[in-house]
């Protein structure tokens, strides 16, 4: 006698009984070869389920199909609250009949039509899409289950995918019930609610390897499901406020951005990789709708772009190509504020150095806190300086760190930088307090040489992708 962990006695006999042959060469061949065709998500889990082919021998497992029929067969105080067929009217041919299209029994212990309802809901759910199990029974179980089908069933109903993944930790620690680190579901639904129980449980990790659950990650993302729940009401009530009338360049970049997020966002779902989607469909698209918002903030969002009501609609679908060029120039706009915003940061903390260390400054040195002006330099072409093989693998690894590698290792743009940064210089000027932002090329620079304000070492900095800049007070 085993007592089980539910404190149930569990009577165990030996009996004679039948075991599967695993091993036998033909068989475990046509089980390969629906290892091959079948989607199993990591490379892990596809070597997983390789090295126990490899071996296991005895055992059998093929009860997914019973849960395409169970409800019809189980009472339920539900839907059913009474079964409507007896164990003894499901026969063996009954059974070959709905699950392997054998012939209807005569005389039948079970009347056609129900039957026909049995294999109607089978054949709709057969061959399942997915199973997804933990990691530790692909040696068993779930090869187990390959086999059975393959032993069982015609081709058509071999499974499609399996995913496997690790254990769920609770705040970086093993669940356990004697320690008191242990979390349903139900009580994750009921103190954090649904919404944010689901985006904790995404953001927790995929893979084999063991997720993490973190409270207080699942109490930070209520009070951001209400943050954005807020805005999406204003915008609602606000809707009179938006922008009509002809599409500017930020609006095009915002569409292609979200484009591109939620084709991002749709083949992160297809590979069940929800850490990744969560980052791309919630996070990221919450970010360029932050920069849309404010590099719009004077002229306002335009109305066509506004968020749309969900509640009877399906997974969005672009309606055209994502114009990969706009996308860098949306980057390259990103990291340019971001390079200019960080220069200044870097001088404030050179001033008040200095101050504390009683340093003089030069005369007509820049100072953050006057008044100010920007100048930005366009290279067309890489200096020659770069011809150099460090210094240029040095720029290389910084443009690789800004801009990703597609626009690193490309030595021209597919857009024009002027361009862009003329767009952007009305929300450089307000972001960064400036009185004026300049663009210019660097030959024009260059034409200015001698001139205060135009300094011949910064000008030279210039690269495609990098412009370089230069303050004055003004």
């Amino acid at each position: 006698m085993v007592t089980s962990r539910s404190a149930d006695e569990c009577v165990v006999a030996l009996m004679d009984q039948w075991y599967l042959n695993y091993g036998e060469p033909e068989w475990k061949k046509q089980t390969e070869g629906l290892l091959a065709n079948m989607n199993t998500y990591t490379l892990e889990t596809r070597h997983a389920f390789q090295k126990t082919l490899d071996w296991l021998n005895h055992d059998s497992t093929v009860y997914m199909s019973y849960y395409t029929v169970a409800q019809l067969l189980h009472a339920s105080t539900a839907t059913n609250p009474a079964p409507r067929h007896h164990p003894e009217q499901m026969t063996d041919e009954i059974w070959e009949y709905v699950f392997c299209n054998g012939p209807f029994p005569s005389p039948s212990p079970l009347p056609k039509e129900k039957a026909d309802a049995l294999k109607h809901e089978y054949s709709y759910f057969y061959p399942f899409d997915i199973r997804s199990s933990a990691k530790d029974l692909v040696p068993n179980h779930l090869t187990f289950a390959l086999y059975n089908h393959v032993a069982l069933f015609p081709e058509d109903k071999w499974p499609l995918s399996m995913r496997t993944n690790g254990h769920l930790m609770l705040n970086g620690k093993k669940m356990s019930k004697s320690t008191g680190n242990s979390l349903t579901l139900r009580e994750s639904i009921e103190k954090f609610g649904a919404d944010a129980t689901r985006l904790s449980l995404a953001d927790a990790g995929d893979g084999l390897e063991d997720a993490n659950f973190e409270e207080k990650t699942a109490n930070a993302n209520i009070l951001r499901l209400h943050t954005l729940l807020d805005w999406c009401k204003e915008q609602v009530t606000d809707q009179a406020k938006l922008r009509t009338g002809p599409r500017t360049f930020h609006d095009d970049v915002f569409e292609n951005e979200v484009n591109d997020l939620i084709n991002f966002t749709q083949s992160h779902y297809d590979a069940t990789n929800y850490k990744d989607a969560l980052k791309y469909g919630f996070y990221e698209l919450q970010s360029a709708r932050d920069w849309y918002r404010e590099v719009t903030a004077e002229s306002g969002m335009h109305k066509d772009l506004e968020p749309k009501s969900i509640q009877c609609a399906r997974w969005p679908t672009p309606e055209k190509p994502v114009d990969q060029t706009i996308i860098e120039a949306g980057q390259y706009m990103r990291g340019t504020v971001k390079t200019i915003r960080d220069a200044e940061t870097t001088l404030l903390k050179m001033m008040q150095k200095a101050a504390k260390g009683k340093k003089v400054l030069q005369e007509n040195a820049f100072d953050p806190k006057k008044p100010k002006s920007v100048r930005v330099y366009v290279a067309k072409e890489f200096p020659e300086w770069q011809n150099r093989v460090m210094p240029f693998i040095q720029a290389f690894k910084k443009r690789m760190a800004q801009y990703g590698a597609q626009t690193a290792f490309r030595r021209t743009l597919p857009f024009s930088e002027i361009h862009v940064l003329n767009e952007l210089s009305t929300y450089l000027k307000k972001s960064l307090n400036l009185v004026d932002a300049e663009v210019m090329s660097v030959d024009e620079a260059h034409a200015h040489e001698g001139e205060a304000g135009y300094t011949k070492s910064i000008i030279d900095t210039s690269e495609p992708g990098a412009p370089a800049f230069e303050y004055r007070n003004v």
